[in-house]
């Protein structure tokens, strides 16, 4: 648990310093070099249509969302992998211009998993959201 909350507040924090003095950053100002510390636990998703889909599914998001999610439409998501609350998450960020914190658990036959995800919202203006940053990480049991 420690380890998957350090993860995420450095993510935080490099989203605070990236931001800057704008409201929020933009996708431009995260590149993949400086993204590689939670590769495999982000995912990209695209604001900009009537409906989110997926841009990018990170490898260990897959037991997160069901499945493979890259190019799918948020609307793709079984209800059993939270997309509602997926979508709350994503709603809050982005009316907040703030990170939006979320758990969140997925039974899958007898195993139950926790997931401790953030929402970090970019926009190419520094003001609008048009991209969603995912970071999602399964609880560790000891």
């Amino acid at each position: 648990m420690e380890r998957t909350q350090a993860k995420l507040q450095s993510l935080l924090t490099l989203w605070q310093q990236k931001r800057g003095n704008r409201l929020i950053p933009s996708r431009g100002d995260m590149p993949v070099s400086t993204l590689r510390p939670w590769l495999g636990h982000l995912a990209l998703i695209d604001l900009t249509g009537a409906t989110p889909y997926f841009r990018l599914c990170g490898t260990s998001l897959h037991a997160r969302f069901g499945g493979e999610m890259t190019g799918q439409k948020l609307d793709a998501m079984q209800d059993a992998f939270g997309r509602r609350e997926l979508l709350s998450c994503i709603e809050k960020a982005k009316r907040t211009l703030n990170p939006a914190p979320a758990v969140h658990k997925v039974t899958a036959g007898h195993d139950h998993t926790t997931f401790h995800e953030v929402c970090l919202p970019l926009g190419h203006d520094g003001e609008t959201p048009d991209t969603m940053l995912l970071a999602c990480y399964a609880e560790q049991r000891q």
